[in-house]
């Protein structure tokens, strides 16, 4: 038996009852470049590697690059092909708040219909609804556009690539608040020139290292953050930061963490 690769974070507790099943699932991100490559197409190559001969897959998400890197090596291994992005599916409540929680929506739903259609599971509408509606009770999911506190408003994410982070920014924009207060930590292998260019140059940013080796040193970041237009003070914790932070901003403000899964790990 093959088994079902769900790395999506919307995952319904009926499809983790099926472990082991002749289905492939890939949701495709880009994790760190220091481990899976330089480029997308690079980096969707090494992704395109769980593709089993003959065994269908989901994908979630293409560019131009990585669409044709999945296409190659489904087809070398005479693999179906389905890609999430252009089925009409529908947009289905979830507890999970994030903007870009629609297209791990979308991918989760492609693995389900494929799955039924291949006769290997029997999940009802019902089971698909509750699923999404308890995601966070069912798996332990944290970290994902997840709200701290009120007044301020505290939203933790762990988005750390220029795709993510920009859906996030994009997020936050939407937000209500007088002044953003944002806690910002990242590791060594980060490229720094995609990330910082996308961060709201009105806030007030809080640097800091997450621990471990791979943090990166929170004066070394605010010293590139200064040449993307981003001001603030580095701090020789993430506990520090926060700290900082909450003293600064009012009950109108906002204060947001990320940058890295460390850093939102150390507040969680």
């Amino acid at each position: 038996m093959r088994s079902i690769s769900l790395t999506s974070s919307s995952i319904t507790q009926k499809i983790y009852r099926f472990a082991n099943i002749e289905v492939d699932f890939l949701y495709f991100c880009i994790y760190s470049t220091f481990y899976l490559g330089n480029t997308l197409t690079e980096i969707a190559g090494e992704k395109a590697g769980i593709i089993k001969a003959g065994v269908p897959v989901v994908i979630g998400e293409t560019t131009p690059e990585t669409k044709v890197a999945f296409l190659t090596t489904s087809n070398r291994l005479d693999s179906e092909i389905i890609f999430a992005e252009k089925l009409d599916l529908p947009e289905i409540p979830s507890d999970l708040n994030g903007l870009y929680q629609h297209e791990n929506k979308r991918t989760v739903l492609a693995a389900i219909q494929t799955l039924k259609k291949l006769n290997l599971v029997s999940v009802s509408e019902d089971d698909i609804y509750a699923g999404f509606s308890h995601v966070v009770e069912t798996t332990g999911l944290l970290g994902r556009w997840q709200q701290l506190g009120v007044n301020p408003l505290v939203i933790a994410d762990t988005a750390h690539n220029a795709h993510g982070l920009a859906r996030v920014v994009a997020q936050i924009e939407r937000q209500i608040y007088q002044k953003l207060h944002f806690v910002l930590g990242v590791v060594t292998d980060k490229d720094l020139s995609t990330i910082l260019p996308l961060l709201p140059k009105n806030a007030q940013y809080y640097f800091c290292k997450p621990e471990g080796q791979r943090g990166l040193n929170a004066e070394i970041l605010m010293n590139e953050a200064v040449k993307f237009g981003l001001s603030g003070s580095w701090h020789a914790s993430v506990t520090d930061a926060f700290m900082a932070a909450r003293e600064n901003a009012s009950a109108m403000d906002m204060i947001y963490i990320g940058g890295s899964t460390f850093v939102v790990a150390e507040i969680l």
